[in-house]
């Protein structure tokens, strides 16, 4: 006969490896690192933006018909709520609106933690990539003059009456002294962006509309024609930055 005293330390050192044996098999919590993307929208004002449509009016009452608007969008990074700042380098993008593609913009995985601003540049900064056209193997003939100027770092196309024979043709750009013309743009979320909670886009607002109203205001009579750099073409990046603003984050 089995002694109760027996028959009770044996049930409990079943229990005992039982609930060692679900433990050893619970799966180990990982950290999953979710992908970001940016998705740049585009606007005149409250308006859409399209080209080759309708006309729009600047602050300055000039009628503005956009046909081509191209731009470099490089050096992302994320800056944490401790204000840690993790970069996404080597990665060169060019937004061009006639192409729908390029608009949405995946820059990797990123660690789970909470977001709380974004940053970019427009325009190609590196003097050594800019002056000896080292990304020029991705980006050709429609943003790099060939010279010393280096890249056009946005260019802008279309048609306007107030322009001497109705063209806009504004290419700024460059790295030539005193006019480095690329700009780095800073956007605060105002809602945080948590990668916990899945891949997330970040749509970013671009308003062409303050291309011409910004720091300067540019009268399309005056100022239409760019294709080097200089004041002009310094008016025009001095504007750009606050063209771009926070639109809203999804999740997916």
């Amino acid at each position: 006969m089995i002694r109760p005293k027996l028959v009770s330390n044996v049930f409990v050192l079943m229990c005992i490896l039982a609930f060692s044996h679900c433990k050893d098999d619970d799966p180990e919590y990982f950290p999953v690192n979710n992908s970001v993307f940016v998705q740049l929208s585009h606007q005149f004002g409250s308006d859409d933006l399209k080209l080759a449509g309708p006309y729009y009016v600047t602050s300055v009452s000039d009628s503005f018909q956009p046909t081509t608007i191209i731009y470099h969008i490089n050096d992302f990074a994320l800056i944490d709520q401790n204000n840690k700042t993790r970069k996404i380098t080597n990665k060169y993008f060019m937004a061009d609106l006639s192409n729908p593609k390029t608009l949405d913009i995946e820059l990797g995985q990123f660690e789970p933690v909470k977001y709380k601003a974004i940053e970019f540049t427009i325009g190609v900064a590196d003097s050594l990539t800019n002056v000896n056209g080292l990304i020029n193997h991705l980006f050709t003939a429609p943003m790099y003059w060939a010279m010393s100027s280096g890249y056009i770092n946005f260019k802008l196309e279309g048609n306007s009456p107030n322009a001497p024979q109705n063209s806009v043709a504004m290419h700024v750009g460059g790295y030539l002294e005193p006019y480095k013309l690329s700009r780095r743009i800073h956007i605060d979320f105002t809602e945080g962006l948590d990668t916990e909670k899945g891949n997330a886009t970040v749509t970013i607002k671009v308003d062409l509309a303050k291309y011409f109203n910004g720091m300067s205001q540019i009268k399309l009579s005056e100022i239409h024609l760019i294709h080097a750099p200089g004041d002009d073409a310094k008016k025009i990046a001095d504007n750009i930055p606050a063209m771009f603003s926070f639109g809203k984050i999804s999740y997916n």
